[in-house]
Parts: structure tokens; sequence; C-alpha cells
């Protein structure tokens, strides 16, 4: 039997991103990555390597819970932009969405 993983309590660190190849026949990845929330991908066309991220700035989030508003604290401090390291995978995703869903539309 399995043991679930306790989201609430069981948080990685900020901006941790990591991968592990899951089928080696077609190379299929998994990515995890801790933003204020942990975030799965699973993908054919990335890889988990250094080309595979990109430096952008992002702004202070909005906080809705005192461990977001502790987080929030200790990685942006009193700055109200910070450059992060984000998978390409996720900035890829939200910038090209809507394609993804006319596509499923036809």
């Amino acid at each position: 039997m399995h043991k679930r993983a306790n989201k609430r309590k069981e948080r990685l660190p900020f901006n941790f991103i990591t991968g592990v190849v899951v089928s080696v026949v077609n190379l299929v990845l998994l990515i995890i990555w801790q933003d204020k929330n942990l975030v799965r991908f699973l993908t054919i066309a990335y890889l988990c390597s250094n080309k595979d991220v990109n430096k952008v700035n992002w702004r202070w989030p909005r906080v809705y819970n005192s461990f977001l508003k502790k987080l929030v604290a200790y990685v942006w401090g009193d700055n109200l932009i910070k450059k992060l390291t984000l998978p390409r995978l996720s900035i890829d995703y939200n910038n090209w969405i809507g394609g993804v869903n006319i596509y499923d539309q036809l």
C-alpha cells in the first residue's frame, strides 16, 4: 500500500526544481517545481537541465495565508521584484495554453 503525502506539511524549498526519468524508452520526464504550491509536469519535450530554465523578474505575489506570507517575506524581503529561476516548461505552458485550448476544441 502506498503512503499518501501530506501536502500541507511536506514542502520543498521555494523555487526548488528537480526531475526524474519515468520511462527510458519514450524519454518521459517528471519535473517537480515548488512554487506557492507543488507543481508537477510530465513531458517528452523538455529536459531538466540548465538550458531548460529561464531567469525572469517576478513581482511580489498575492498571499492568502500565514505560511505564504512568511515564505514571500523570506524570499522577496523588502523588494517588490525579484529575479527567479523558473522552469522553461512552466513559462511556455502559461504563454501557450490558449493555443492548446483552441486545438482541443477542433
